[in-house]
């Protein structure tokens, strides 16, 4: 059972715009809020940390520490990233560790007012991902890099349905249309 109040449906027997927005602002509060007990009960305090990519070839590889220009680095984790992102740490005394997060989804049904999009028509092509390439973030002179800490906790989301449905065609939009003579 969500730990926040599901909203009702308004008169036209769906949930309203408004009520699903706030509805959904206080489910990521409260998720904000479980994951932050639970990396208390951890001991831990979070840090975010801007990182760096780093070739793996140069023997750098998840785990490993490097210097460069004085400053010590640890590469802390692999992402197909476009651009290297802030990255969430978690700091215990002198050692930071990547944060292994295992959170447990329980959906909400809602029926909401509204009409379902279609989707854009893109083509069938797959968007490229970028590379998968391991990420390096600074150590303050004192800081080790320690094992990932796995943590969990769980939180709710709204899973949207609505009460009318346009059909969508499968086709593209250009070869949905008649061809003019």
């Amino acid at each position: 059972m969500s730990p926040v109040p599901a909203p009702g449906p308004g008169a036209s027997g769906c949930v309203e715009s408004r009520e699903l927005k706030e509805f959904v602002l206080a489910l990521e509060a409260q998720r904000r809020s479980s994951r932050a007990a639970a990396l208390s009960a951890l001991g831990v305090t979070e840090r975010r940390a801007a990182s760096e990519f780093v070739e793996v070839a140069s023997g750098r590889g998840v785990g490993q520490t490097y210097e460069r220009e004085g400053k010590r680095f640890a590469v802390v984790t692999q992402l197909a990233s476009a651009s290297a992102p802030l990255l969430p740490l978690g700091v215990q005394g002198s050692r930071v560790h990547p944060l292994d997060e295992r959170p447990q989804a329980h959906a909400v049904p809602l029926l909401v007012c509204g009409v379902n999009s279609c989707a854009g028509s893109s083509g069938s092509r797959t968007p490229a991902l970028p590379p998968v390439r391991a990420l390096a973030v600074e150590l303050a002179p004192n800081e080790e890099l320690g094992a990932p800490l796995r943590f969990s906790y769980d939180f709710w989301w709204a899973q949207v349905s609505y009460d009318q449905r346009r059909a969508c065609s499968s086709e593209p939009a250009e070869s949905a249309r008649p061809a003019l003579g």
